[in-house]
């Protein structure tokens, strides 16, 4: 069992089981954690809001210093410069790192019990300038400049986070904020050679580097099973050529990155290879070799399995091939030359086998199935004129393999895999039903029934004891099963009939309810009261020029993605006089609120609105005046 605040293992024996059982597991006494908490701030103690802070736990035997590179490092929850990192025991040693606005901090940090809050006090970064020209000492471009953290005889180069820089126009690349260390510089720039330098930077510094220019050649070989091909079209860049008698072929292309595309003049089939051309002589080989992969799927008992899915995967990552079986259970898939990873699938089963096919063709090879068992299923409560599907899936929201229908109200899976299966039923009138069964060799043949249970949710909308109309009102399922809605009638009344049991969020306006539908036929009477509508005044931080603001605002617990599908996010175009942005009345509750200024940026907040009138502060970050 795990939780933030600590965690607890204890084995437990599982006897044979013939149906379920509950097995009592006693006291669980959980093993403390640590937690630190703190926050970042600058050399002036000004909290920054936007740092973020990086750490990994360290090895004690191999404590680090703070120029060390970070190991598997995670990202510690920050909220306005504050920060919390839970789950840790007493004795850790911690590798910190923190960055925000262009300030920087690596530390080392030995957990406590009982520590008191930590303070980072964020250095600002260095600046650094690199200066790019080509050789013949004119202004030059990049299109990528990277800075990985480490030492390259020490192989541990990427081990924390490196520092992606996106190229601007100009000669001059600014990089602001590099905590002080030794670093691998990468500079990439179109029709060059990758610029690669190690450096120690320990203050502010200009770095000048000269990009390589100029033409590469590119002579190739390309062959079949160890025979020259003759006729293959190559392709580097925009340059098009032919392979000669001899199988051979030379390009002159521009230094830097390609893409080199072949095509196999007896199929018609491309092969495409990146390559870093470098100034000079580039030799490069093409093995156009086929290979025919063939044989046939079985099942647990030996029998063919037909419309079975094939699919061969490069074990280099170059590419895959995909096919079925035919009615027999066979396949015959011609593919290049290679190792692969070979799988099978159907609601059967699977299978997966390691195939070399670099040499020779393999043959006859057969994919052997695990055993399997049936599954029957029968409908219940279905109504007349209704019909119904049956799915099988190894997850219980998926929807995976559909059942045969034996009847109107029978399904069966024959030889499914033995394990647990969830089954879904929907019927034509949309009414659900769910159920699971599991698998074994000694019960590898069962029956399952699916009762569709016709439960109605039913109650009023009320503010302050009076009922509300034209309030609209979701019932979504917890396992996210879909969502149901409706509009509170003019006596506040709403319904939703043949609801599944199961738990659910049952949500108006502001307000959010989880409620549990029982395994019953009737309704389930339930009101929905919602709170005096509250005041939310949006206010920003400093005075604003006039002009246009958007405001919005959704049920927190929903989230913003979720309230604007529902159609319960709320949005405003408002002018903006001076610093009040918006006012308004709105349900009480948690809300999120943004607020969106086009020429200062976007600024999202979590508020709890009550019945009193209330004032929240935005702070909308990018503007140029301090906050008052």
């Amino acid at each position: 069992v795990a939780w933030e605040h600590g965690h607890v293992t204890k084995a437990v024996p599982i006897p044979e089981l013939t149906g379920n059982a509950d097995i009592d597991l006693g006291v669980l006494v959980m093993d403390w954690a640590e937690t630190i908490e703190g926050t970042m701030a600058d050399a002036n103690g000004r909290v920054l809001p936007n740092a973020s802070l990086a750490y990994a736990r360290a090895d004690v035997g191999s404590a680090p210093v703070a120029s060390s590179p970070m190991v598997n490092p995670a990202a510690a929850k920050v909220t306005d410069g504050r920060f919390a990192i839970g789950g840790l025991a007493a004795d850790d040693l911690l590798h910190l790192q923190a960055v925000a606005e262009g300030h920087t901090r690596t530390t080392v940090f030995g957990v406590r019990p009982a520590d008191s809050p930590l303070e980072i006090v964020l250095q600002e970064g260095l600046e650094l300038i690199f200066e790019i020209t080509d050789e013949t000492g004119r202004s030059g471009s990049c299109s990528r400049l990277s800075l990985k953290p480490g030492d390259v005889a020490a192989s541990n180069v990427g081990a924390t986070y490196p520092i992606a820089h996106t190229c601007s126009s100009g000669h001059q690349q600014t990089v602001r904020g590099v905590p002080p260390g030794q670093y691998i510089v990468e500079i990439v720039a179109p029709g060059h050679e990758t610029w690669r330098d190690q450096f120690e930077f320990s203050e502010d510094r200009r770095v000048p580097v000269t990009m390589r220019s100029g033409t590469a050649t590119v002579e190739g070989d390309i062959f079949a099973d160890q025979v020259p091909l003759r006729g293959a079209r190559v392709k580097i860049g925009r340059i098009t050529t032919v392979s000669d008698a001899a199988g051979r072929f030379t390009v002159r292309a521009p230094t830097g990155w390609h893409t080199a595309d072949v095509m196999d003049p007896r199929s018609s089939e491309i092969v495409s290879r990146s390559m870093n051309l470098k100034s000079g002589v580039n030799r490069v080989q093409f093995d156009l070799s086929r290979r025919r992969f063939s044989g046939r799927a079985v099942d647990g008992t030996g029998i063919p399995v037909p419309g079975a899915n094939i699919l061969l995967t490069s074990t280099n990552a170059t590419g895959y091939v995909s096919g079925a079986t035919d009615d027999r259970g066979s396949f015959a898939l011609d593919v290049p030359a290679g190792r692969y990873t070979a799988s099978v699938s159907s609601p059967r089963g699977s299978a997966e086998d390691l195939i070399d096919l670099t040499s020779q063709s393999v043959q006859d090879h057969v994919f052997r199935f695990a055993a399997t068992g049936t599954i029957e299923v029968s409908v219940a409560k279905l109504l007349d004129g209704e019909s119904a599907e049956v799915w099988m899936a190894r997850s219980p929201l998926d929807r995976d393999y559909p059942l045969r229908p034996d009847a109107d109200v029978l399904f069966s899976a024959r030889n499914a895999p033995l394990g647990e299966w969830f089954l879904t039923a929907a019927t034509s009138a949309g009414r659900l039903g769910f159920a699971s069964v599991l698998l074994t060799e000694a019960r590898p043949s069962q029956t399952v029934e699916i009762v569709l249970d016709d439960n109605d949710v039913r109650g009023s909308v009320r503010v302050e004891g009076r009922t509300k109309s034209g309030i609209a009102v979701f019932l979504m399922h917890e396992q996210s099963l879909g969502v149901r809605s409706t509009f509170s009638s003019t006596e506040g009344a709403f319904a939703f009939s043949g609801a599944q049991p199961g738990r659910y969020l049952l949500m108006a306006e502001g307000q959010i309810q989880r409620i549990q539908v029982p395994h019953l036929s009737g309704p389930l009477l339930i009101d929905v009261e919602l709170g005096e509508a509250g005041i939310v005044v949006v206010v920003a931080d400093h005075a604003l020029a006039p002009g246009q603001a958007g405001v919005e605002l959704w049920p927190e617990r929903l989230g913003r993605e979720l309230a604007e599908e529902l159609g319960l996010l709320r949005r405003y175009l408002v002018e903006v006089p001076n610093a009040v942005l918006w006012t308004g009345r709105i349900p009480t509750g948690n809300y999120g609120v943004r607020v969106d200024l086009p020429s200062l940026g976007t600024s999202q907040a979590s508020i709890q609105v009550g019945a009193a009138p209330q004032l929240f502060p935005v702070e909308i970050q990018g503007a140029d005046t301090e906050p008052e």
